[in-house]
């Protein structure tokens, strides 16, 4: 049952979209740093364009080899190009080149196949009450830590370590733990588990993050 889920799985398609958070950049309309930041926080077309920069952020760290070094970038970006703006003009031509360069980036880029984020097991009921809990991060492109925690839930019960997708599939290994993984949208399937503790096998869904 569990190789057929595997086998369904790894044709399902890649994954898309933009789960994962971008560089926190986000607007303080309520306590504004620059003379440019309080100005898009009081004009609707600006904040428009700082809206869609952000989406088009959040979808290249997804495809990022380094994020931390994206995350960077963008911050400079922030401090070097958008505040150092002194008319309205030049916010919106400095927002559209940074939009239309991080659309180049994405277009030129690998789209992830697995989400950030916290997996639970799931069968058509819901679902599985103390089951394991799969959490995910990722570490660049392709590759991610994992952390493999009991059915308590408790941080103290991790087993960690870091994989590396290979077309919609990867091995684990951390200490006596070894599984076998495969991945379609929001979706893992994990099978082949021993040394991680009982119960592991099975599918897993990504749960939305709690408001």
């Amino acid at each position: 049952m569990i190789r057929r889920i595997a086998r369904l799985l790894l044709t399902a398609g890649l994954l898309s979209g933009a789960g994962a958070a971008a560089a926190d950049d986000a607007l303080n309309c309520d306590a504004p740093g620059s003379w440019a930041e309080r100005t898009v926080c009081r004009t609707p077309a600006l904040r428009a364009l700082d809206a869609q920069l952000r989406q088009r952020r959040a979808e290249a760290l997804l495809r990022s080899d380094d994020t931390a070094a994206f995350t960077a970038e963008q911050r400079d970006w922030i401090g070097d190009k958008r505040d150092a703006c002194t008319t309205v003009r030049c916010l919106e031509t400095s927002y559209r080149t940074q939009i239309d360069a991080l659309a180049i980036r994405i277009a030129s880029s690998e789209p992830p196949l697995l989400q950030p984020g916290e997996y639970r097991q799931v069968t058509r009921t819901g679902p599985v009450p103390g089951a394991p809990v799969l959490q995910v991060e990722r570490r660049g492109q392709r590759r991610y830590l994992l952390r493999v925690l009991d059915g308590s839930g408790a941080p103290d019960s991790a087993i960690e370590g870091e994989f590396i997708e290979q077309v919609g599939a990867a091995d684990f290994g951390a200490g006596d733990c070894r599984l076998r993984m495969s991945f379609a949208p929001d979706l893992m399937a994990v099978s082949a588990a021993s040394g991680c503790g009982g119960g592991l096998d099975g599918t897993y869904r990504r749960m939305p993050p709690e408001p």
